[in-house]
């Protein structure tokens, strides 16, 4: 066992799994181990695949983990209906939950992923700055089980656990549609291919609405301390870059990062506009020397479309976590510009 412990991290594939295992890797303090249906190998991460919404298959595959102290449960099985999400979602934590205890481990935290639509950010206009105490609001939202799950199973078998909410994650993982950030840069190699400027899609409202960001890299430190802080123990924390900001004034910044001029402003729908033209994107792949990918491996246009679309403000209070010990910030324009640059370094985007 390396010196904090031995993690599991489910859905290490994943747009927060991965940052996470780069970074427990990086520090050389854990003994890390991946489970999902996917079958790539994790760099750093002793991998096993395997299907958490089959019990069955969960305690089978997780039958030797008696080592594991703390899991890291970054899977998602995503639904367009709120109550089979709700359904699907609880089944890969209480299934992992289960394997994991009938495996014989003695878990010591549980980090559990959550994110503004906790406080009804999905719905339309919330109250803000957001709060960690802030009243539920009305379901399905697969958060609310899942954590209601979790609180039960740690005060029954006497673990930790902390829920972390991030929102607008910035960070880039193959096989990762909802990205916002990714489904602008493949809507600018659109918008260069056919030679127009880059304009930003969504409302006039969404335009100069206040919004927050979280930087992959900053949720994978708050996720590692988290695993070991005694303030972290049972609570649940927001987690921001620390910044608020509108598209109206970064959208100049992306453009210039992508190489494009940016216009003004034009609504449109994604979906309808570049949707059904996945053609042009395999023609922008061979004339850039991209590597081979489909546009649903990289981008969901009816999820760019809402995130681009929302017009009231999301700011949720970091107070909380800043007191209890974690006061790490991103700058988000510089994380924007700066995962541009390694998108486009590591052959992803033109």
């Amino acid at each position: 066992m390396a010196a904090q412990g031995t993690a599991l991290v489910t859905g290490p594939h994943g747009l927060i799994g991965r940052h996470v295992c780069e970074r427990l890797a990086a520090g050389g303090e854990w003994e890390l181990l991946g489970a999902s249906r996917r079958a790539a190998a994790v760099p750093g991460v002793e991998h096993r695949q395997l299907d958490l919404a089959d019990s069955e298959a969960a305690a089978a595959g997780l039958a030797e983990l008696s080592g594991v102290t703390h899991l890291v449960f970054a899977a998602y099985a995503p639904d367009a209906d709120p109550a089979a999400e709700c359904e699907r979602n609880l089944g890969l934590l209480a299934n992992t939950l289960a394997a994991l205890r009938a495996a014989g481990a003695e878990l010591r935290h549980v980090t559990l992923y959550q994110g503004a639509k906790a406080y009804g950010a999905h719905l339309g206009a919330f109250p803000t700055p957001a709060r960690e105490s802030d009243a539920r609001v009305l379901g399905p939202i697969f958060y609310y089980p899942q954590e209601d799950h979790l609180r039960a199973d740690a005060a029954r078998h006497g673990y930790a656990f902390t829920v972390l909410r991030p929102d607008f994650i910035l960070g880039f993982a193959e096989g990762n549609a909802i990205n916002l950030l990714l489904s602008a840069a493949v809507y600018g190699a659109y918008c260069a291919a056919e030679r127009v400027p880059l304009r930003f899609p969504g409302s006039p409202a969404a335009f100069d609405a206040l919004i927050q960001m979280t930087s992959a890299d900053l949720l994978a430190a708050a996720t590692e301390w988290a695993m070991t802080a005694p303030a972290a123990a049972n609570e649940v924390f927001n987690v921001t870059n620390g910044d608020l900001v509108r598209w109206r004034r970064e959208w100049p910044h992306l453009a210039e990062a992508l190489g494009l001029p940016a216009g003004d402003p034009q609504e449109l729908s994604l979906t309808d506009q570049v949707g059904g033209r996945p053609e042009l994107w395999r023609e922008i792949v061979a004339a850039h020397g991209l590597r081979p990918t489909e546009v649903p491996e990289l981008v969901s246009w009816p999820i760019a479309d809402f995130m681009f679309n929302v017009g009231w403000d999301v700011h949720s209070s970091t107070v909380k976590i800043r007191q209890a010990g974690f006061g790490e910030c991103r700058d988000t324009r510089a994380e924007l510009t700066g995962l541009i640059a390694q998108m486009r370094a590591d052959r992803w985007i033109p």
